[in-house]
């Protein structure tokens, strides 16, 4: 089989598979069967793509129809019993307690007062209202209301249901403190747990030794965990690009393989009981290290290479990735939705084909196509971390090649120290300098690369036609010189930084009870409202740096708690607000970091819009802080849009005295809360939409009704998510 059938098969294999990812059913299943029973025996090269597209359709659809999501619906009361697997979802989740939630292995479950064993695997994601500390392989039963797992809100928001589903996860588990019975201590797979026990175990040893810093480094390139790291330094890697030299993979394989194949050459003078003793240790080291994806392709790809050797077959590095990669999505298919399976072997398949060429050429031509070539691997890891992570790092292309050799030391060393004597033996103190000495190198040349300017920004999210025509653009210019690489990364940059402007863009946000409101108008972006930080990954994910200006409407913390942290992450020329709030000790805390506080009046034209801020006439009145709210008219190509805050009565009662009619779409008022001028302002302004922020539970049933009965359909977030309105 030539390496183009095999990379051909693994194709049509894996689109298979992803079509059926999103499209499963049964009459899909029955229809893959007959057609590749009815096509099978032809041979035919269109005959043949179906058949292998189908087969992968028809392998997921086994998988994902036998598991047990059928058995649940939103918001049922359950019972079941499982094993406690990981807190990784908790991780993910970036909650500051990650002890609230865990994944357990569901068992059984209660059925009529009786005990219904599962069929095949099924994991859920368990939540607790109260801190909870749990050993991994404890089994317990557990009371709870399940949910599948939501979809993004907000666009640039975590894509948590698609993390899950390529784990298995399909379900979210709320619990009570009391809804919990443990079962038995222990349970589950001993060996596994030994593994995770020895990995913490030498982690704490290297940080004792050696300290917090030094010492999680020194953790994270033995075991490829970054949870060893402090916030500050994993954030140096990050930004400097060198995350993924952390990550276990070819690399560390590679100089694990060739320390372990030169001892047992010494110690046995066999070759082939070296190999295989090799091969033993190799896959000891990779258990204890957790067998992910990455160490998991390296140690296969690894095992294929030698064993070739012994046999006396051709070693292709190519032909032992693509049937690894097969292997991988035969025996579990949702993982080509995990990014480390992708990130993984789309580095290492670009890594091959760019450098795999026969060459005798002197030793400066070597490094040099060493160079591009591991300038190329980084570059093809730039649309993944662009879609997930919404960030590029080009520094990651210097430290590609300037961090090889400390890094080298670096794993060598630790080793080294931790899996021989060395330490305990006269020259331990020397060998701990060196240790030492050789990672504070490697963090003061990280610092170095990390000071390059535009080594690390965020940019748009690209759309998936933009990977495919890069990769493609990758696959076929196969550069072997650094003036192509950096003309394919302008052309990358450029296609995802490019966008067709808009008159009009307005994004009503997903924050649960508060506002959030995006405005993109005339080239200009504008801020109304900031009342969660998950404006900040939105404006991550569209890759935008400056506001012209935010609007604040009143100091309630629902609109106003994430100005600060806005103000400190994207520049923001100015800040518009009313009199009321510019009294306020947080609009004296936001002129601090220089931003201009512009106060606006009742009616007041500015930045193409029209201020709305009836409290003006009620300043020396008794009024709540909800009536000095700043409203907002816009009005684009004839169509009018109104946003007001959290206005209530009294304000309202003046706002109908002005002259605004025929509105297109308006913003709830306060969140659907009763308030007795609703069926006034709508009967004078005739809107045709209305948005409403804000928790499934706080809208008034009356007020909802009256918008029903005035024909406006009323878009909320609590059910559709985020807003988009355009033209």
């Amino acid at each position: 089989m030539t390496r183009l059938s095999i990379g051909l098969f693994l194709t049509l294999y894996s689109l298979g598979i992803a079509l059926a990812i999103f499209y499963a059913s049964y009459i899909w299943m029955f229809f893959a069967i007959f057609v590749v029973g009815m096509l099978a025996p032809k041979r035919n090269f269109l005959v043949i793509v179906f058949v292998i597209t189908l087969s992968g359709f028809l392998r997921v659809n086994i998988e994902k129809l036998t598991q047990p999501q059928l058995f649940f619906n939103d918001n049922t009361v359950v019972t079941v019993r499982g094993i406690l697997i990981d807190n990784v979802f908790a991780l993910r989740q970036q909650q500051k307690n990650t002890r609230r939630s865990f994944v357990i292995q569901v068992c059984s479950r209660k059925v009529n007062n009786k005990w219904v064993e599962m069929r095949c695997k099924m994991y859920v994601v368990v939540f607790f209202a109260v801190e909870c500390d749990y050993l991994r392989g404890g089994y317990f039963e557990v009371d709870g209301i399940i949910r599948h797992i939501r979809k993004p809100r907000n666009p640039g928001e975590f894509n948590r249901r698609l993390f899950a589903m390529s784990r298995g996860v399909f379900y979210d588990l709320y619990v009570k403190k009391e809804g919990l019975r443990f079962l038995s201590t222990y349970r589950g797979c001993p060996l596994f747990n030994f593994a995770k026990f020895l990995q913490a175990k030498i982690a704490k040893y290297l940080v004792k030794e050696f300290g917090t810093k030094v010492g999680g480094v020194a953790a994270a390139l033995c075991f490829g965990e970054r949870f060893f790291l402090d916030s500050s330094l994993r954030d140096e890697f990050v930004e400097s690009g060198a995350m993924h030299l952390l990550a276990i993979s070819g690399f560390h394989i590679v100089i694990i393989t060739g320390i372990l194949l030169r001892l047992c050459t010494i110690v046995f003078r066999d070759y082939y009981t070296s190999v295989f003793t090799t091969l033993f240790l190799l896959i000891v080291y990779a258990f204890i290290a957790g067998m992910t994806v990455s160490i998991t392709r390296a140690v296969v790809m690894m095992c294929i290479y030698l064993l070739s050797s012994i046999v006396g077959r051709e070693k292709n590095a190519m032909h032992s990735l693509l049937v690894t990669a097969l292997a991988f999505l035969f025996f579990d298919p949702f993982h080509i939705l995990r990014i480390d399976f992708q990130m993984s072997f789309i580095v290492c398949f670009f890594i091959l084909h760019v450098g795999d060429r026969d060459t005798t050429d002197s030793f400066t031509t070597k490094l040099k196509d060493n160079i591009i070539v591991a300038v190329v691997a980084t570059l093809s890891s730039f649309p993944l971390t662009a879609y997930y992570f919404y960030s590029i790092a080009p520094a990651a292309m210097i430290t590609g090649f300037a961090l090889y050799i400390p890094i080298y030391m670096s794993l060598l060393l630790v080793l080294t120290w931790v899996f021989s004597p060395v330490s305990l033996t006269f020259i331990g103190d020397s060998f701990f300098g060196m240790v030492y000495g050789n990672i504070a190198l490697l963090l003061w040349l990280l610092g170095c690369v990390r000071s390059i300017p535009g080594g690390f920004f965020y940019v748009p999210q690209p759309h998936m036609w933009q990977i495919l025509v890069f990769y493609l653009l990758l696959m076929i210019t196969r550069p072997r010189n650094i003036m192509v690489v950096c003309v394919l990364f302008v052309i990358f940059c450029t296609m995802i930084f490019f966008r067709i402007e808009q008159d009009f863009r307005l994004t009503v946000l997903d924050v649960g009870h508060g506002d959030c409101i995006f405005v993109e108008k005339n080239g200009r972006n504008y801020l109304y409202d900031c009342g969660s930080f998950r404006i900040l990954s939105f404006l991550r994910a569209k890759g935008i740096y400056r506001i012209d200006a935010v609007i604040i409407s009143h100091g309630d913390i629902d609109h106003c708690r994430a100005l600060s942290a806005l103000i400190q992450s994207v520049h923001v020329d100015k800040i518009i607000c009313n009199s009321h709030f510019a009294a306020t000790p947080l609009a004296s805390e936001v002129s601090k970091y220089g931003v201009e506080l512009c106060v606006v009046r009742d009616r007041e034209h500015a930045e193409g819009f029209t201020f709305l801020y009836p409290g003006e006439f009620f300043e020396n009145k008794k009024a709540t802080d909800n009536d000095h709210s700043l409203g907002v008219l816009c009005e684009i190509h004839g169509k009018k849009i109104v946003l007001l805050g959290d206005m209530e009565d009294k304000a309202l009662r003046i706002l109908l005295e002005y002259n605004i009619q025929d509105v297109y779409l308006m913003q709830v008022p306060h969140h659907g809360s009763k308030n007795n001028f609703t069926e006034k302002l709508l009967r004078k302004w005739r809107p045709k939409y209305a948005t409403l922020s804000s928790k499934k539970t706080f809208p008034c049933l009356n007020t909802l009704h009256l918008y029903a009965k005035y024909s406006v359909k009323v878009l909320a977030t609590y059910s559709r998510g985020a807003i988009v309105v355009h033209w």
